[in-house]
């Protein structure tokens, strides 16, 4: 990664991050209240303002001290309440069971973060053909911090947001407590297999640190295939 200044980090970095976890949350707590439970909409989470949904810590700081010291990057926002008690929604005709509740609004966040990234790439398709840029140069643009030269500034800002998002799904997809993927998997578990999973507390949060620190690289493939897969897409590759 080049030499990043702290006005990078923040134009093409912390802005598209604090926007795709505000959608990422409000996510959360739209379906939790769809179906019935208004814990979210009382603390004032269903709303798209990044002051309700982000972490000054995990949001703002950590991010910006990672990618300041070389180019390390993690972050999250502030986690929705809900109350599965509140649901009563039905599923199929029958009252939704507990795991499937927890799967919706679950699967919500990391679904939210796909479809910005699907969004991002059809924009980066017009901006892209409307200003003439090479394929080359559009790809090469999205992959990189450019700050200058209009369009590619605006195709290296859509390209990062894009591989943002890609890093938001996949992360928070791993079936590790307190992530999302332990209750989207929790769901398919057999018996209480995954109240277990999602029981696991402390334990679970010292699990993601030995993945993310030891394991990091082998989550950078999907996480930049799906970045590259978007990008191809939006440049007809």
């Amino acid at each position: 990664m080049m030499s990043l200044t702290l006005t990078d980090i923040i134009a093409f970095y912390l802005i598209p991050l604090i926007l795709a976890i505000s959608v990422h949350e409000w996510a959360h707590a739209a379906v939790t209240t769809w179906l019935g439970d208004d814990t979210a909409r009382v603390r004032g989470r269903v709303t798209l303002n990044p002051v309700s949904h982000s972490d000054p810590m995990w949001t703002v700081i950590i991010p910006t001290l990672g990618l300041y010291m070389g180019g390390f990057f993690i972050a999250a926002g502030k986690p929705v309440p809900y109350n599965p008690a509140g649901w009563r929604r039905t599923l199929w005709g029958r009252p939704l069971q507990r795991k499937w509740g927890e799967f919706l609004v679950a699967g919500a966040g990391p679904a939210s973060n796909l479809v910005q990234a699907l969004l991002a790439a059809i924009l980066l398709a017009v901006v892209v053909q409307g200003s003439g840029v090479g394929v080359e140069q559009a790809w090469e643009a999205s992959h990189s911090v450019v700050r200058e030269g209009g369009a590619l500034v605006m195709i290296s800002v859509l390209g990062r947001f894009i591989f943002i998002n890609a890093l938001l799904a996949v992360f928070n997809l791993i079936p590790v407590p307190p992530l999302d993927g332990a209750k989207v998997i929790g769901a398919f578990l057999p018996g209480n297999i995954g109240d277990k999973l999602n029981g696991m507390g402390m334990m679970g949060f010292l699990a993601l640190i030995v993945l993310v620190f030891h394991f990091g690289h082998y989550l950078s493939l999907p996480i930049h295939g799906l970045t590259d897969g978007m990008i191809a897409l939006a440049l007809g590759l």
